[in-house]
């Protein structure tokens, strides 16, 4: 039976507030209108790394819920995008390029953060004005590689050291240029930032040696070296930089017709142990920290149409070790952790990474 008027009961009224005075309870609510007068700001620099993306996602979600401001699920999914985006475009611009983020608080009367998320591009040549801005070249780190020193020697056992023109490509700061040099070659040294070159050209002029100098970039599609010139073509400290297998294919394509018949290539690159094929967050890592890897098949493959047969393959760390001086090793003490791949697998003592250094020489056979 429904209940008639008078048996209806009137509306509630307005429920009064709970006066509180437990302390915990009071203080948690202070220190919660304490964060409203607080102000976080602050950067990140995170490597523009595809395969790093869901890190920094992490990271960032994770730092946003620490400032005591989390992301809403529609935040994380533009924060997920803009990081992409950036990531990819920042990798795709350079391997140096970072991500930076900044976070500062929103502008009144607004609570929370304001993210800025963008990618910050370091070109080759920002890279080697830093390199020369925290290594200056000193006389103690313009040793050249003993590799290259024994191969020329070899190659004067044979002939007159004027009679045999060397190119150094990617020449840096020229150590090995300027010994060539000294050994009595025609030297023809390779850069394309205009520091180097000129860090290359005050230092030939002290150590009182002419060397031709080229500004180019190998990579450039108009790259093309003087045909049938060179007994030796110096390329260490280059291919460590490259982004792609391809490239070294078609560097090599370049250089082999500038080679004499019986000229040789000298060349550093890091190659992995058989049976290690790379993660794309190994080789995209390898390009930020210097040490590009290549697979033996690759290197096979590189070679495989060109009139070069491979004369010795050999570890450059154990090579360096024995035939460089004492205070040239002193010298180089970054050399241990780069060519062991220490620098890109940092295991510890007891473990050794997938991968070294090592040094390929190559010789132009008749084809």
């Amino acid at each position: 039976m429904l209940p008639n008027s008078a048996e209806t009961s009137a509306p509630e009224g307005p429920i009064e507030p709970t006066v509180v005075t437990d302390p915990d309870r009071l203080d948690r609510a202070l220190l919660q209108g304490a964060h409203a007068w607080e102000a976080s700001r602050g950067e990140l620099a995170l490597l523009c790394v595809p395969g790093m993306i869901d890190l920094h996602v992490r990271r960032l979600e994770m730092l946003a819920a620490v400032l005591g401001y989390p992301f809403s699920p529609e935040e994380m999914a533009r924060v997920r995008a803009t990081v992409t985006q950036n990531v990819e475009e920042g990798f795709a611009a350079s391997p140096y390029s970072q991500l930076l983020v900044r976070y500062s608080p929103a502008p009144p009367p607004h609570r929370g953060l304001v993210w800025d998320i963008r990618p910050v591009a370091i070109s080759y040549s920002d890279r080697a004005k830093l390199f020369l801005q925290y290594r200056p070249p000193k006389d103690s780190d313009r040793y050249p590689d003993a590799k290259v020193l024994d191969l020329a020697a070899a190659l004067r056992a044979q002939a007159p050291a004027a009679t045999i023109p060397v190119l150094d490509v990617g020449a840096g700061t020229g150590r090995n240029a300027i010994a060539l040099a000294q050994q009595g070659h025609l030297v023809d040294a390779i850069e394309f930032t205009p520091e180097m070159l000129d860090t290359i050209r005050q230092l030939a002029k002290d150590a009182g040696v002419a060397i031709d100098l080229i500004e180019q970039d190998i990579r450039d599609p108009a790259f093309t070296p003087k045909p049938d010139r060179y007994g030796l073509i110096v390329l260490t400290g280059v291919v460590q930089y490259f982004s792609d297998p391809a490239q070294l294919a078609h560097l090599l394509a370049k250089l082999t017709p500038a080679l004499r018949p019986g000229g040789k290539i000298v060349m550093d690159c890091f190659v992995t142990t058989d049976g290690y094929d790379p993660t794309p967050l190994a080789r995209q890592l390898s390009y930020v920290t210097d040490s590009f890897l290549l697979q033996p098949t690759e290197l096979t493959r590189a070679i495989a149409s060109l009139p070069l047969r491979v004369v010795s393959d050999e570890p450059a760390l154990a090579y360096e070790r024995e035939h460089l001086p004492p205070e040239a090793l002193a010298a180089r003490e970054w050399l241990d952790p780069w060519a062991t791949g220490d620098r890109l697998f940092p295991l510890g003592d007891q473990q050794r990474p997938p991968v070294s250094l090592r040094w390929l020489v190559y010789e132009r056979v008749t084809p």
